[in-house]
């Protein structure tokens, strides 16, 4: 033990190391043993190393950590990755002999996040003049809390006189929230609420969101609606769900019909669990309204709006705005909306279409001054899409060799703090993930653009293109800094002079795999251009080229090659057509593209404008590709030939 708390003050004296991060075979092996669950004391020149031996232990096995061990690891840094589960570890060992004001300093700065930490934290509160605080904390924990069935029944058990038939009311909403699936705890809820009706009402909202279980058939489920007491069937919640079974059947009628249930329910003003979830339902039968020619109803379902803010908010906020303007042609009703959706956001992607949108609407309201004043705030945003569209000038120029510092330093929370070689060394031991957390930890500490710039370039440095980009797009998408050259890295110069493509490839696989060799995602696409074997082994067989499925991710210049002539397929297939069709393809397939454009019509003919068919798609991944390569392949055009792509075909105004 006395070897260990010599390491801790080594630990905590040591200043800014010297920049020999380069590990040993002997210390990669040491680091990989730990991450194994074998952990070990050594003598080292590097005391950063031992950190993080120690963290890669605790990150499997923190139960197995020694108090004293457990205590460092929290006061190592407070933006520590994975700190949340050691402070859940540090709650779980609470002693019974804690004092009432030790449970008071331990919780100063923080909430409980275990059981046990709540138990010894709440009475606290009340025996220390804090009843107000204690009170909202046990509401908030019993409502919104995930247990167990039995703990469920004792934390009910031992505070029932504090809660409230609204906190039991809020509670069934959490349990019965899209994917929540709490359905033996809601049942045991309704039991508490005062009144009849309450099992009934439950019941049918399990049959509801269970449409294609045989046990809730068509008619099981409305059979089970009947039996709802008259004054629950205009709730909120019942009606959310109600919603959902309609927009299951998958029939125009349904689609109607789901649209008046939401309008005629109670507005949905309380708790609102997974707004994300509800939403999502939402957003389904309005693109089918839309598909559909429904404009009317698509825009009645977009107004109905209970989001206070997120994504969810942000994205209603646009959709009712872009049918008003243009399907209704309302533009004053529209540019409400994007008025409410630009005061809501503030990520460069999110400020730049919403402001864009605006000047839209002001435009056709002949409102010229309001229009150009916000194209002008859109067009700030230069590496967006919708800020590109909006500027006037060309696309500012990112310099191939950039105008960074390599001697660059950040503030001194940053340079001193052991997190940095502790991204370093897990780099070195294909810790990627792990790796990156200590690297946005570390962004925490930022403090400006310089700070960004040097997180970027130290990843970098580090041999990750895929951090570098992650971390300088966080700089510039968040916090709206000027990151440099790192935010569009380019491909190694052995790979680059082979490309006939150069912008198009670049923009792609930035979107695609953020320029990591390795990438893998979901569904199995593989490398730099994500490209899915079957697709690859065409490729290289038209190329009469090997086709080895491990190249795909050990050989970057194998899967480009492979990438740009995938892309050339679809350029030529789509010979004459607008890039979009090429994008939307190569994301989702030419089989949805063809569909797509039967609904929604070809973008670029006369009178499909691109920017409304690529806002119509009803997938959300497919829009936000084909707008994220368009906007990557602006800037990659500017760099690779001094000019903007034209942008007369893409622009709305």
């Amino acid at each position: 033990m006395k070897h260990f708390l010599l390491i801790i003050m080594l630990f905590l004296t040591v200043p800014a190391w010297a920049e020999d991060l380069m590990l040993s075979a002997s210390e990669k092996q040491f680091l990989k043993d730990a991450s194994k669950g074998n952990y070990r004391i050594i003598q080292s020149a590097r005391p950063d190393l031992q950190m993080a031996a120690l963290w890669l232990y605790a990150d499997n096995n923190v139960e197995k950590l020694s108090d004293k061990q457990l205590e460092y690891l929290l006061n190592l840094d407070p933006d520590t990755p994975r700190r949340n589960s050691f402070l859940r570890e540090q709650e779980r060992r609470f002693s019974n002999f804690y004092t009432d004001s030790d449970v008071l300093e331990f919780f100063k700065d923080r909430e409980p996040q275990t059981w046990e930490g709540f138990e010894k934290l709440y009475p606290a509160l009340k025996r220390n003049g804090q009843s107000k605080k204690a009170k909202t904390m046990l509401k908030d924990w019993w409502i919104k809390g995930v247990f167990t069935p039995d703990v469920q029944k004792d934390f009910y058990r031992k505070y029932k006189k504090d809660l409230s038939q609204e906190d039991h009311y809020n509670r069934l909403q959490y349990l019965l929230a899209p994917n929540a699936g709490q359905y033996t705890n809601a049942r045991r809820v309704a039991d508490l609420l005062d009144g009849k009706g309450w099992e009934a009402y439950v019941e049918a909202r399990i049959a509801l969101q269970n449409p294609n279980n045989n046990k809730f058939n068509a008619n099981g489920a409305l059979d089970r609606l009947e039996r709802v007491n008259a004054s629950l069937l205009n709730d909120p919640y019942l009606a959310r769900d109600r919603f959902y079974w309609h927009k299951q059947q998958e029939k125009e009628e349904n689609n109607l019909r789901a649209v008046d249930i939401l309008a005629q329910a109670k507005p949905l003003t309380g708790v609102l669990p997974n707004p994300d979830g509800y939403w999502v339902q939402q957003r389904i039968v309005i693109n089918r309204l839309i598909a559909a020619k429904e404009y009317k109803a698509a825009y009645k379902l977009a107004s109905i709006n209970p989001f206070k803010e997120g994504e969810a908010k942000a994205d209603i906020d646009f959709k009712a705005g872009w049918i008003a303007l243009r399907k209704l042609k309302k533009p004053d009703l529209a540019a409400k909306h994007f008025k409410d959706m630009v005061e809501g956001v503030s990520t460069a992607n999110s400020r730049s279409r919403a402001a864009y949108w605006l000047g839209l609407a002001y435009r056709s309201a002949k409102q010229s001054f309001n229009a150009e004043r916000w194209f002008s705030e859109a067009a700030k945003y230069k590496y967006n899409f919708y800020g590109q569209l909006a500027m006037e000038e060309d696309v500012c120029l990112v310099e191939l060799n950039g105008a960074g510092d390599d001697n660059m330093t950040a503030s001194s929370e940053i340079m001193n703090s052991p997190l940095r070689h502790i991204y370093a060394y897990l780099l070195q031991i294909d810790h990627p993930y792990n790796a990156y957390s200590f690297l946005r930890a570390l962004s925490y500490k930022a403090k400006g653009a310089n700070d960004y710039r040097y997180l970027a370039s130290f990843a970098k440095e580090q041999g990750s293109d895929f951090h570098s980009l992650m971390i300088a797009k966080e700089g510039y998408n968040i916090h709206h800094y000027e990151v440099g050259k790192e935010a569009f890295p380019v491909l190694d110069k052995n790979i680059l002079e082979g490309l006939e493509l150069k912008a198009l490839v670049h923009a792609v696989i930035r979107q695609e795999s953020g320029f990591d060799p390795k990438a893998t995602s979901r569904v199995g696409a593989l490398g730099l251009t994500q490209l899915m074997p079957a697709t690859a082994a065409k490729e290289a067989k038209d190329l009469e080229m090997t086709y080895r499925k491990e190249w795909l991710t050990s050989r970057p210049e194998y899967n480009v090659t492979l990438g740009e002539a995938h892309l050339k397929r679809l350029l030529e297939i789509n010979k004459g057509k607008h890039i979009m069709r090429v994008l939307a393809g190569y994301n989702a397939g030419m089989g949805r593209v063809a569909e797509w454009v039967d609904i929604y019509g070809d973008p670029g003919k006369e009178g499909v404008n691109p920017v409304d068919w690529m806002e119509s798609l009803p997938f959300n991944e497919t829009r936000d590709y084909v707008r994220k390569v368009l906007e990557n392949f602006m800037s990659y055009n500017a760099m690779f030939n001094n000019k903007d792509l034209n942008k007369d075909k893409l622009s709305c105004r």
